[in-house]
């Protein structure tokens, strides 16, 4: 649960919510409407109508929200927009909880944490001193987050899971794609994008020759979509140098365990070509035997630089070739193994 609180310059003061369980965002709240909105109709069923109106009932801009530190709401704040944030959460190991907090961040800089496993809030910022000494001596707001952390988050947590299996245990495989851009000095920067996946833990690696993990140049970290799921890019600068191979390799729940690998079209595979002289670019994606992903698309030809198509695996040939470009003939080749299948691009001279 994020709360975030605004201290508006003429006193007043907003407040908006937003709960997520596993990245799903299942329920709003506004200091404007004044309502608890159930974003999710599995979410509202699972806690039942009862609490939501409870929640709705609640004071929150006055019993609950403005319990907040003191500086958020004192006149002695500096003049100006202020913001107060409460991140409140906690987690389970099974039907074993594992770890819970309230965390304040006062105008972007973290302010004082309780820990469900300790007894007292502890300072994150030299002024938050004599908060925490307020409120460890046995303020109201105090109990009522121990008991929220140790029973109602807990409690609350166990009926969404039990409404949400088939939601949160949907698995959606990613959407994979790899481009090229020239760069200064002559160097080449790769990007990889795997989007549209769920859950969102996700790995996203670059590799090369089959064995170096390469450091991403710029990676933009695991983004949200807005239908629920999640997008990663990773780029890498290579130099311009002959006989190496690069590789995306990507693992995701969803691609499965282990499976044996059938023949494959190379029009039916996700692969990058590029025409750059002796560059061999390889993308290694982990899927399970007979699972589909998007339908084929592809782009780049004749003078193009590049050449890039992702769809879903089939039965066919495994070997195709690109037109000539500049003297050199792309030749890709699907090679499998037990775990991945990889297409390999290489450039030939055009006798």
């Amino acid at each position: 649960i994020l709360i975030t609180g605004l201290n508006e310059p003429d006193g007043t003061h907003r407040f908006f919510m937003l709960a997520r369980l596993d990245g799903l965002a299942l329920a709003s709240y506004s200091s404007d409407t004044r309502e608890v909105k159930p974003l999710r109709e599995w979410a509202a069923q699972a806690v039942g109508a009862s609490y939501l109106r409870k929640k709705t009932q609640d004071d929150w801009d006055g019993r609950t929200l403005r319990q907040y530190p003191a500086p958020f709401f004192l006149p002695v704040s500096p003049p100006g927009i202020h913001t107060l944030q409460l991140h409140v959460n906690c987690a389970l190991d099974g039907d074993t909880p594992v770890r819970g907090q309230f965390h304040f961040a006062f105008d972007g800089q973290d302010f004082l944490i309780l820990e469900r496993n300790q007894s007292a809030w502890v300072p994150l910022a030299p002024g938050a001193s004599n908060e925490t000494h307020f409120w460890n001596a046995g303020h109201t707001w105090t109990l009522f987050a121990k008991e929220f952390l140790q029973e109602e988050c807990v409690d609350t947590l166990k009926s969404l899971l039990r409404g949400g299996m088939e939601a949160l245990g949907r698995q959606v495989p990613p959407g994979i794609s790899v481009t090229y851009r020239d760069a200064p000095a002559g160097s080449a920067t790769l990007s990889c994008h795997a989007r549209g996946f769920y859950p969102r833990p996700i790995h996203v690696s670059w590799v090369r020759d089959g064995a170096e993990i390469l450091p991403p140049m710029n990676a933009s970290g695991i983004l949200p979509h807005a239908d629920g799921t999640y997008q990663i890019r990773q780029s890498l600068e290579i130099p311009p140098r002959w006989g190496h191979g690069y590789a995306c390799r990507v693992n995701h729940s969803s691609l499965g365990e282990p499976a044996a690998w059938g023949s494959v079209s190379s029009r039916d595979v996700p692969f990058l070509c590029f025409r750059s002289a002796g560059l061999t670019v390889q993308l290694v994606v982990l899927k399970p035997w007979g699972s589909h992903g998007p339908s084929a698309s592809s782009g780049g030809s004749g003078g193009a630089r590049g050449c890039r198509a992702e769809s879903r695996l089939e039965s066919g040939s495994g070997v195709t070739s690109l037109p000539p470009f500049a003297g050199r003939l792309a030749r890709c080749e699907a090679v499998r193994t037990c775990r991945s299948l990889t297409l390999r691009c290489k450039h030939v001279r055009v006798l």
